[in-house]
């Protein structure tokens, strides 16, 4: 239960002088998480390089490596080992309320660690389902102390189908639904007795097509201009009945079956990307980044275009035109200067946009 933990380093040897020596602690779960550094100073008495890290607050398993450099700047190679937090809060955290779930990647074979770390803790997570087609929502590898419900809802805050718990605690729980709405779906799961927390309350968390796994993979980044990632993007194919939402820092994982496919973003508040000619296989990732522009759609019809521009400059004098600005226009995310009005800034952003000066 404690956070702190001593790493120590013996018998490192070289042929010239040991300038430093240091360990890398990578937190558990995501990859792209900033790694820790800690600094390993000789003690002459245990003969050993030793340091204290305070920092393992995270349930899960920490990988450590550490690598020792000469005076000459030559590093080795590492030598690794690992720490694990058995409670505490998951990497997932705070996921306690429907606003606040996190993405899960589809059809991903490795699945979400999540741990029950306080009384009444709720764990929510989201993802894209398709109509027509049929998922599985798996909780399984439980804790003995831990026992499972699920309950999944619409995009609009409704629950979808009757709370799933046939089953007592270690036991798993599944659930197979059919989507009869494109849209994304929000799945929470909680402890059965409420009270029951901490150690032994971990499980495995997975959200799949119940067919044989997809071999092929897309992955990326979806970001604006300015290079900051876009949270909550659409990622989909041509030919394949799946997609992806990107996580908070833009990233995005697709599993596909192998093929050639034509893939397609959108984001609320930004124009529409697509790209053709993406080769997925099963024996390397497809690497696909996109880099998205503001769009300014004023009337609401998928496009920033002239009609917007003249749109917004009738809204300007006062002259009353049919349809009219879009009714989400405050809510839309394409307001150029945050005014949440129609403005000139809107009108110099669309022409400059069609004259491809943006």
């Amino acid at each position: 239960g404690t956070i702190s933990a001593a790493l120590w380093a013996e018998n490192i040897t070289t042929t010239g002088t040991i300038d430093k020596v240091w360990a890398v602690i990578s937190p558990p779960g995501n990859p792209n998480t900033e790694l820790s550094s800690l600094g390993l100073v000789y003690d002459e008495v245990s003969g050993k390089y030793e340091g204290t890290y305070n920092n393992f607050s995270l349930y899960g398993t920490y990988s450590i490596a550490v690598y020792a450099m000469d005076t000459d700047g030559n590093v080795s190679l590492p030598s690794t080992t690992s720490v694990t937090q058995e409670i505490g809060p998951d990497i997932y955290e705070d996921d306690n309320i429907l606003a606040h779930a996190g993405v899960i990647t589809l059809d991903d074979t490795e699945a979400q660690t999540h741990n029950f770390h306080d009384a009444g803790d709720q764990d929510w997570i989201k993802f894209y389902a398709s109509a027509g087609e049929t998922y599985v929502i798996k909780t399984y590898n439980l804790g003995q102390d831990c026992d499972t419900t699920i309950d999944l809802y619409n995009t609009n805050g409704t629950k979808v189908i009757p709370t799933k718990d046939d089953y007592g605690n270690g036991g798993m729980e599944v659930i197979s639904w059919q989507c009869q709405v494109d849209g994304i779906y929000y799945v929470m799961v909680k402890q059965y007795n409420p009270a029951t927390f901490g150690l032994n309350t971990n499980y495995d968390l997975r959200v799949y097509h119940p067919t044989a796994a997809w071999p092929g993979k897309v992955l990326g980044r979806v970001a604006d201009v300015s290079g900051n990632g876009i949270e909550g993007a659409l990622v989909w194919p041509n030919m394949v009945n799946t997609a992806a939402l990107t996580l908070p820092n833009g990233y995005y994982l697709l599993f596909l079956p192998p093929g050639t496919y034509t893939m397609t973003v959108t984001a609320d508040g930004f124009e529409m990307q697509r790209r053709s000619g993406v080769a997925v296989t099963d024996l390397n990732a497809a690497g696909l980044n996109f880099t998205m522009s503001k769009s300014v759609d004023i009337d609401g019809d998928g496009k920033s275009d002239i009609a917007d521009a003249i749109l917004t400059l009738q809204a300007l004098v006062g002259f009353e035109s049919s349809g009219g600005v879009r009714s989400d226009y405050a809510s839309s995310g394409i307001d150029v200067n945050g005014d949440d009005r129609v403005g000139l800034e809107e009108v110099i952003y669309i022409l400059q946009k069609i004259s491809e000066v943006r």
